[in-house]
């Protein structure tokens, strides 16, 4: 995987399990844990139906999770954008350092209703934001292109055709403002809500100047940053940009920028509304237009973001702690028994990139086994192993949701895995 690739996983990653952390409670984890291990014990003795049953109202305590944890986050904004008004009001410093043309007022306005009972009935976008390089050439010159570039994307391919909904203000930035690291800072004291910068830089170094992309992200728990190299980069910073050099800049700029701020808007929207990625769909039909092997790049990537939100962990060699791991474990368990849609949905996304192979076969696999498992409490090791007596109508039907997409994906190895736990099913009728 290529170093770009691997640096938007990591990211990525952090971005996913600081949303989690804010958004359930350990303690009704725990108390949820302890169900399940009630239920294991007492489906030795009682009936299946009546202890899975059992199982799945235990499972209702995460409903609870969910609203306790929104409200939870709905307090702390209306705290922090009270604080943030008493910052901008006593700080000179932020007030001669403000880098944006929009004001304050007219952001946290855009971004977020002042009222608490709305605030209660609102759905959190992500506010988006392109700001000025540290070289003022490149800021008149290129800048303006990729900004009305990342407008147009936004608009067409994140507000238009899905509910991953973006709010992204094109020439947000003051023209003859240079980036400097204080300017997120400054930023932060005012927009509280997911928030993500994306701010081309030159690397100043003793041979060669490197452009980068630094991605800040924050509003969700936990603050993300990470830096992008591209392949551009200048013994002498341009004075000047010939329209040919302009044209292959921005060629491998946009896909890199866009891709970027795409992972951090499949990861929000997953951990807050469990809406599945955009971001595969997007690069297999060709509407961010990337090369085979960036497209594969992203298959993997994508495939072990899966198999960490969406399975919870297994033997993943991501580095996320241990303590995360249990966490994500658990919420996979509570996901796969109350609301296993989700996940198929997140697996039709990522193997529509991946296709047919090793990978998405074993996606598919994992899949079916983590729902019969954390839906009846056994463990299989293969789909062979799943005894059809403990499937309902639902889990067919969600058997059935996975042939589909192990057939359109040509993975027909595993399409007759699960085709035959239907048949075996069926001859129980």
């Amino acid at each position: 995987m290529s170093v770009v690739v691997g640096t938007l996983v990591t990211m990525a990653l952090q971005a996913g399990v600081s949303i989690y952390n804010q958004c359930y409670s350990r303690k009704n984890l725990e108390a949820i844990n302890r169900r399940k291990q009630e239920f294991k014990a007492s489906s030795q003795t009682d009936s299946l139906k009546r202890d899975y049953e059992k199982f799945k109202r235990s499972c209702e305590l995460q409903l609870q999770i969910e609203e306790d944890g929104h409200v939870e986050r709905l307090n702390k904004i209306d705290q922090e954008l009270i604080g943030s008004f008493s910052k901008i009001a006593h700080t000179e410093s932020l007030k001669s350092h403000y880098p944006l043309k929009i004001s304050p007022y007219i952001i946290s306005k855009s971004v977020i209703p002042i009222c608490g009972t709305q605030i209660g009935h609102s759905r959190q976008e992500v506010f988006c934001i392109l700001t000025n390089s540290n070289d003022s050439v490149f800021n008149q010159k290129i800048l303006p292109t990729l900004d009305e570039m990342l407008c147009y994307t936004i608009s067409a391919l994140w507000n238009q055709q899905s509910l991953h909904t973006v709010c992204y203000y094109p020439n947000i930035w003051k023209e003859k403002h240079l980036f400097c690291n204080e300017d997120i800072d400054n930023i932060k004291a005012i927009i509280i809500t997911p928030t993500i910068t994306i701010t081309p830089y030159f690397e100043i170094g003793p041979e060669t100047n490197i452009l980068k992309i630094k991605i800040n992200m924050w509003g969700i728990g936990n603050e993300i940053a990470t830096e992008i190299e591209t392949p551009i980069a200048y013994k002498n910073i341009p004075q000047k940009y010939l329209d040919s050099e302009k044209e292959d800049i921005l060629l491998q700029l946009f896909p890199l920028t866009i891709c970027a701020l795409a992972q951090c808007i499949d990861m929000y929207y997953w951990a807050n509304y469990y809406q599945s990625p955009l971001l595969p769909l997007l690069l297999e039909n060709g509407q961010i237009p990337v090369d085979t092997q960036t497209k594969t790049e992203y298959g993997t990537a994508y495939a072990g973001l899966y198999e960490i939100l969406v399975l919870g962990g297994g033997n993943s060699t991501y580095p996320i702690s241990p303590e995360n791991r249990t966490l994500l474990k658990n919420i996979a368990d509570i996901n796969q028994c109350n609301f296993p849609q989700r996940g198929i949905n997140f697996l039709d996304s990522v193997v529509t990139l991946t296709q047919c192979g090793d990978t998405s076969v074993k996606m598919i696999r994992d899949t079916a086994k983590s729902i019969y498992e954390a839906r009846t409490g056994n463990v299989v090791d293969s789909l062979s192993a799943i005894d059809v007596r403990y499937l309902d109508n639902e889990d067919m039907d969600l058997i059935s949701d996975m042939v589909s997409i192990a057939s359109v994906s040509r993975n027909l190895v595993v399409c007759k895995e699960l085709t035959d736990i239907i048949s075996r099913k069926i001859k129980l009728w």
